[in-house]
């Protein structure tokens, strides 16, 4: 039942796409969304998906150097980058490549400059300590703990 159930959330993830009216940033951040979710769903296997090289651990890593690049297509000064933390903390959580991490970071970065908006600093600061965390130990599932932990107290949105 439960490979059924993941099947049956993947393929229904997966045939979402956006509206063919709505803007390209609308567009991105719609595909951001749609591959947090994804990875949401692939690290729900628990410890199989941190198997080194296993098939989870690259579904998981595809995933989101897929959401890195649609990032990288929106402007770190579009304005719909305000409500896109939840799924960049979410693809956050899941990047173990120094570069990516550099590359998010940058982007937060650049983002706290142009809008100035607390969540988006404190996204950054939750992502710095789940990225010393200890291989395995991150990703979306720990996130809450990651911020119980740290203290921190904040909205996505």
């Amino acid at each position: 039942d439960d490979f059924a159930v993941f099947g049956s959330l993947q393929a229904q993830i997966l045939r979402w796409s956006p509206f063919t009216w709505v803007t390209p940033e609308v567009s991105l951040a719609g595909l951001i969304f749609q591959q947090a979710m994804l990875l949401y769903l692939y690290t729900s296997a628990g410890c199989l998906q941190r198997l080194e090289n296993g098939m989870y651990q690259t579904m998981v890593d595809a995933t989101a150097s897929e959401a890195m690049s649609y990032l990288s297509q929106l402007s770190a000064s579009a304005r719909i980058n305000s409500g896109l933390c939840w799924p960049i903390a979410v693809v956050g959580s899941c990047l173990s490549d120094p570069q990516q991490q550099d590359q998010l970071r940058c982007r937060l970065n650049a983002m706290v400059d142009t809008f100035g908006i607390g969540n988006m600093h404190r996204t950054l600061l939750l992502l710095e300590h789940m990225w010393q965390m200890a291989p395995g130990e991150s990703g979306p599932w720990s996130i809450s703990r990651a911020m119980q932990e740290h203290q921190m107290r904040f909205s996505f949105a």
